[in-house]
């Protein structure tokens, strides 16, 4: 019988916790919404070009201001993209990247605190470690 090698899962959480939503009443951005600003701004540069992450090579930015872990920390978010690939390129779509990072958060998850509806943030593996996407809060 063949092995079945692992294809898109998390493969690591983080450490520390983060509300999945919005705080409107705290002014507190959650998990998703710098999910959403870190594959919006990764997507749309300003040279108009792709962002393209070469054969073993990463990407990496850390988006912070107006985010706080749980309890009210304030906190910032280091996302990176690694191409695990000897050759070959990673483009990066903005829709493939928003879903494999809230994968990471996905209700009873492997990274999700059902108490208080956070997230350690952490690993997406894609395909057979090709690529992978973190989020560390």
């Amino acid at each position: 019988l063949e092995k079945r090698k692992k294809s898109n899962y998390i493969s690591s959480c983080g450490k520390n916790w983060m509300p999945v939503g919005d705080d409107r009443n705290k002014q507190w951005q959650g998990y998703n919404s710098s999910v959403d600003a870190f594959c919006y701004h990764t997507t749309h540069t300003l040279d108009n070009d792709d962002t393209i992450v070469g054969p073993k090579q990463k990407y990496g930015v850390t988006v912070q201001n107006g985010f706080a872990l749980t309890g009210g920390t304030p906190a910032s978010i280091d996302f990176e993209i690694h191409n695990n690939m000897k050759d070959g390129t990673h483009t990066v779509n903005e829709d493939d990247c928003k879903t494999y990072l809230e994968n990471i958060a996905v209700v009873n998850g492997k990274c999700y605190g059902k108490k208080n509806k956070d997230t350690k943030g952490g690993t997406w593996q894609v395909g057979e470690k090709i690529v992978s996407y973190h989020a560390l809060p």
